[in-house]
């Protein structure tokens, strides 16, 4: 059978093929704002996206992977001085979280990659994945765009923090609306624009993905406070070619990852 997403199965053929099934996928992303260019499901869609390439992909070489139900929302606290983001609290995301994770186990799919498509959830996935290999014995991998493909990014001039250069290349080559019109360039330094805003800032903490060298971390800024639009970069530069290369390294890499993760005995 080519279906691939869990929740087109029949209980009987989702019985049918655990044995064979190397990997799960669980997209998972957030609601919320992104600029004045791209829509509120920008994360989840991008993920969603990721998971089905890689679940095509692979069943062409042989390849059995499913694709879970996306988990919508995320940790997005900060972007909440947007209209229509929608947040959940780190404990509710690892608690849904380990209770659909538990419930695939439990019908014997034991091997799992979470891929996630927003920044704010990785420290709590981080928890998350530790917590799961504690209590349960069995280890979740975390799959990320932007560590899978970094190679990819090293000529692209981007703090990564929000909506910029790198996430709309790669929102327009997973063919998301982006009304290119309406990108901005805004906050591309957030140390400079926390100090334009009145706000604390200071040499020796790392605020975007650009700071080399001895570093203080911090916890994000409430995004409104920083940028009128929401971007956090440079939105201006991105175009569909940089994100296909991006896209495309996720896709092949991820791929090779689910058969080998398919070939492990454990």
């Amino acid at each position: 059978m080519d279906e691939f997403r869990l929740w087109k199965l029949t209980w009987r053929e989702v019985a049918d093929i655990v044995g064979e099934t190397s990997a799960v996928l669980i997209p998972v992303g957030s609601i919320e704002q992104h600029g004045y260019h791209i829509p509120l499901d920008c994360d989840i869609y991008t993920s969603t996206y990721i998971c089905e390439r890689v679940a095509e992909k692979s069943l062409l070489e042989g390849v059995k992977v499913l694709v879970a139900p996306p988990i919508n929302f995320g940790v997005s606290w900060y972007h909440m001085g947007f209209p229509g983001t929608i947040t959940v609290n780190p404990e509710t995301f690892i608690d849904v979280l380990t209770q659909i994770c538990s419930s695939l186990s439990r019908h014997g799919f034991k091997k799992k990659i979470v891929v996630n498509s927003h920044g704010g959830n990785t420290s709590t996935l981080q928890v998350f994945t530790n917590r799961f290999y504690e209590e349960y014995g069995e280890k979740i991998y975390l799959c990320q765009w932007w560590d899978l493909a970094s190679d990819e990014m090293v000529n692209i001039d981007t703090p990564m923090v929000h909506v910029e250069e790198a996430e709309t290349s790669v929102a327009m080559a997973v063919g998301m609306r982006v009304l290119t019109d309406k990108t901005v360039r805004e906050a591309f330094d957030r140390r400079a624009a926390l100090k334009e805003h009145g706000l604390p800032a200071f040499e020796i903490v790392k605020y975007d993905a650009r700071h080399r060298g001895p570093y203080i971390n911090t916890p994000m800024d409430m995004i409104h406070h920083i940028s009128e639009s929401g971007v956090v970069g440079d939105a201006t530069k991105a175009d569909i070619a940089k994100g296909k290369r991006i896209l495309d390294a996720t896709v092949e890499r991820l791929t090779e990852f689910c058969k080998q993760l398919g070939e492990a005995k454990r």
